[in-house]
């Protein structure tokens, strides 16, 4: 039994000083797993016990919310086989966006329809809230054809969505509406009325909708015509908040990330310098009227990629560990060739914006795909309990003559990639063992069984929630909402802990 424990320690800490940003290669193939029953892909995140959850459609064209086991396969704890079919009531339907949901009583998964005006509330389980809307779907508009974003306000339990007047924002511009989690409107934003905003006159595409720790509600899109970012801040009371306006400059197509810690932001997308195209992150201050100059080169980073002409991020994920913060970039790059195919790229920043090279190869990791676009959609998802990083998109075309959706696809459309994030596992199990913490679930103050200092405590998207310095037997989590956390702490000796708990 020694014997066993020794070789443990042994592979345990090897496996913490695995290089950050390596594929995986015990998941799928070198890293890899193809996933030939999606058609289309949408979006991609980890949820409270580090499944891998996907939205997008099938092989018949019919939107999907799929649940994945950290090995990759399919979780049959979800709707028997994993995979959850949503019929909104329309042809031809692309589900618009999801998000994870907790009332503090349950939770589960929202996703929007990008053809009506509807909403589907889907619990943990993989069925249909039964109190939500009729039999799961809930019609909070009667518009057609809107661009859509749903997303959850976690410090007031509320449903936010972002919604277009029409395929884009224009003159005629878009709508909020902050939901309870019945789907009924909330009185306390706007006297339980949508909120009617607009950008100017120009077309602006959406791209996302967000809440910072306060509860404020943050939209962002671009404009069609000069590629610039717009944001508008709005109170939890829905009146807009007309000093907050970060800028973008130069040729970028950007999404927007907000960081709830400290409320900074950091808009993202693909700039041209250096007679190539680079991926570019700008931070902007908290006021949202200006960029962090100390961030970069006067507040933006370009990150070049080896043997790229185009490179493009499509999402951001924060990776928070102890007291530091790295951005993780996820997007897509290829030569100047238009045959040449277009890698998935990944890529993390310091804190400072300066290219990490201690993650993958000086910095970077690519995928391979069988693609030439570099503007299609890539996700990336943290998972802190193991310390991974999950990335997915598509990879491939259907065949170009399938005269059906039914048709079998003769080439994988969607991949998906595991990643090391080996920094994030401070401590070994055999030392997560030994400390114990209790009650757990507990309501207001979690115990330890030997003193800790340097706490803290993140959300299961990665959000540092809680921090507390002094040595202690004790943390109070009062303060803290219903849901599920990891905590992390050091012991007397230096030893580094991590260990989840639920606040109910």
């Amino acid at each position: 039994m020694k014997t066993k424990l020794l070789l443990l320690a042994f592979l345990l800490s090897f496996t913490a000083k695995a290089q950050d940003g390596i594929l995986d290669t015990s998941f799928g193939t070198n890293g890899t797993m193809d996933l030939s029953f999606f058609s289309d892909f949408v979006d991609m995140k980890t949820d409270y016990y580090g499944k891998v959850v996907a939205l997008g459609k099938n092989t018949s064209g019919i939107p999907i919310l799929v649940r994945f086991n950290s090995d990759g396969s399919l979780d049959t704890t979800f709707d028997s086989d994993g995979i959850k079919e949503i019929d909104f009531g329309n042809t031809d339907e692309t589900p618009a966006s999801f998000c994870i949901f907790d009332n503090g009583t349950g939770w589960g998964y929202l996703v929007t329809s990008s053809k009506s005006g509807k909403i589907a509330r889907i619990l943990d389980n993989g069925s249909f809230s039964s109190t939500f809307g009729t039999n799961g779907i809930y019609t909070y508009s009667a518009s057609s054809n809107p661009i859509s974003f749903v997303n959850y306000d976690w410090e007031n339990y509320k449903i936010i969505i972002c919604q277009s007047n029409s395929d884009y924002f224009s003159s005629t511009g878009g709508t909020i509406y902050r939901l309870n989690p019945n789907g009924t409107p909330d009185t306390t934003f706007n006297n339980g009325n949508p909120v009617n905003f607009y950008f100017n006159s120009s077309i602006v595409i959406p791209t996302s909708i967000q809440s910072d720790g306060e509860g404020s509600i943050y939209i962002s899109g671009y404009y069609a015509t000069t590629s610039y970012i717009c944001v508008a801040k709005f109170t939890t009371a829905g009146t807009r908040v007309w000093s907050y306006n970060p800028s973008a400059t130069g040729n970028t197509v950007p999404g927007y990330f907000i960081d709830a810690v400290d409320n900074t932001s950091y808009s993202f997308g693909s700039s041209w310098s250096e007679s190539v195209d680079q991926m570019t992150v700008r931070k902007h201050n908290a006021a949202g009227n200006g960029l962090d100059t100390s961030f970069g080169t006067n507040g933006s980073a370009f990150i070049t990629v080896p043997n790229a002409y185009y490179a493009n991020i499509k999402s951001i994920a924060g990776q928070y560990s102890d007291d530091d913060f790295k951005i993780i970039i996820a997007g897509r790059s290829r030569e100047q060739s238009s045959s040449a195919m277009a890698n998935i790229t990944v890529a993390r920043l310091n804190s400072d914006g300066s290219l990490d090279t201690s993650f993958g190869t000086n910095g970077i990791t690519s995928v391979p795909t069988n693609l030439s676009s570099y503007t299609l959609h890539v996700a990336s998802a943290i998972d802190y309990e193991t310390g991974k990083l999950y990335i997915m998109g598509k990879t491939g075309e259907a065949s170009a003559g399938r005269q059906s959706q039914q048709s079998t696809l003769t080439t994988v459309p969607v991949s998906l990639s595991k990643l090391n994030l080996s920094s994030l596992l401070s401590v070994s199990d055999i030392t997560k063992n030994i400390i114990t913490i209790y009650p757990n679930p507990t309501q207001n103050i979690l115990h330890f069984s030997q003193p800790l200092k340097e706490i803290t405590v993140y959300d299961l998207s990665g959000k540092l929630i809680k921090t507390q310095k002094e040595l202690s037997e004790k943390l109070n989590v009062n303060d803290l909402p219903k849901g599920i956390y990891i905590l992390s702490g050091v012991d007397k000796s230096g030893n580094k802990f991590n260990q989840k708990f639920v606040k109910n």
